[in-house]
């Protein structure tokens, strides 16, 4: 997509002090000991990323997007799921990146980082303080945990903090006018269930964000992993995304994200759930997200309001408990034309029947009968409440 504004060359920090480079230095190479960096002494040539093989595609028939990453595959097979035909979705043993940078004396990762230099944008219905960070401070593997055409992500380490690093490999022309507006509406946004952003570098050619750490993708989780997420996990999860989509449209303007999925949803651990990816906000195409997650209007190109993230909510509830990818196998033009005929992908049979009619309204053919995210909430917190202490 394309966007209409003017770029910031921001003023880099100035570098730490020589004893926090070598300490950040021996973190790192500790780090790179663990995940078996080659060319690091005592380290085997290993993957540094999370298994994810032909499991973590992106949903047959969704658009790419400039900031839509792809995991990156793993050179160790024998974390790999065996091959199956789609739709069916093959298990694989749980991995994750923060594995790779468990090292004792490193912050947490809601430690929050010591850090000068903020700059101060508009975005996201605010404005809010956000450091300006040059490349140079950064330690990351040199493995990416995610790739793709526009960039790649890394993990590392940044004034002691763990963290994740999107690197662009275009900061010209469109690439760095949205990578600018992303940043903005991301600085403005502080909540439990939105990963959090550290900061940025808006300066080419090494133009970067800084984000919190997290485990692996929601995707990964229900779609890679031989354990399933059982119903209270799924309805907590379900929950908090729900929460961070009713602060989002909280905002003033309301923050519609237009591209919910489980892609989208990061996970710290397996209990906090995190909205991520805010680069479609300010999106001038009326069409743009993934459709395997798009309501009627989107499809219609008509205006989009927080309805549009409602929708998307009752399709990733439905994903949670059926552990199916949302119409895999379809073409963009066929999931249009099932959605716009009031279509819904099947309907779990293992979801609490409380839940099946949550889905029911939240996946509505007519905005006007969806819920908001905040009763939503409400409602999934209820039916969680309500299972017995064995589900």
């Amino acid at each position: 997509f394309t966007s209409q504004g003017r770029t910031t060359r921001l003023t880099p920090v100035c570098a730490s002090s020589a004893g926090m480079q070598r300490a950040r230095r021996r973190l790192l190479l500790n780090l790179d000991e663990d995940a078996g960096i080659p060319g690091e002494a005592g380290g085997a040539t290993q993957a540094t990323a999370t298994n994810t093989s032909d499991n973590d595609r992106e949903p047959d028939g969704a658009e790419e997007y400039e900031d839509d990453f792809e995991e990156v595959e793993s050179d160790d097979d024998s974390t790999s799921a065996a091959p199956t035909p789609p739709p069916a979705v093959a298990a694989a043993p749980c991995q994750s990146t923060e594995a790779l940078l468990a090292e004792p004396g490193a912050a947490a990762p809601n430690d929050p980082p010591k850090g000068r230099g903020r700059s101060r944008l508009q975005g996201g219905g605010g404005s809010s303080a956000w450091t300006a960070i040059s490349v140079s401070e950064l330690d990351l593997l040199p493995r990416p945990i995610a790739n793709g055409a526009m960039g790649a992500i890394h993990a590392g380490v940044w004034r002691g903090r763990k963290i994740a690093a999107k690197q662009l490999h275009d900061c010209t022309g469109d690439a760095a006018i949205a990578l600018r507006e992303e940043v903005e509406v991301h600085a403005a946004l502080s909540h439990i269930n939105i990963v959090e952003l550290l900061g940025a570098s808006l300066a080419p050619p090494h133009c970067c964000v800084v984000m919190e750490l997290c485990t692996r993708s929601l995707f990964e989780r229900v779609h890679g992993c031989r354990e399933g997420l059982g119903r209270r996990l799924s309805l907590r999860l379900a929950a908090q995304v729900a929460s961070g989509l009713a602060y989002l449209h909280s905002r003033a303007p309301p923050v519609v994200h237009r591209d919910i999925k489980s892609h989208n949803v990061l996970l710290c651990g397996d209990t906090t759930a995190k909205i991520c990816d805010f680069g479609l906000v300010r999106s001038k195409e009326p069409t743009a997200g993934t459709p395997n997650y798009m309501p009627p209007e989107t499809f219609l190109a008509q205006p989009g309001c927080g309805g549009v993230d409602v929708f998307a909510l009752g399709i990733l509830l439905n994903e949670l408990f059926s552990s199916e990818v949302p119409w895999d196998g379809y073409e963009p033009m066929n999931i249009k034309a099932k959605v716009l005929r009031g279509e819904r992908p099947p309907e779990s049979k293992t979801m609490p029947v409380a839940a099946q009619t949550l889905v029911r309204t939240l996946w509505h053919q007519n905005v006007s009968q969806r819920p908001r995210a905040q009763a939503a909430a409400t409602a999934l917190a209820a039916i969680e409440s309500a299972l017995p202490q064995a589900g």
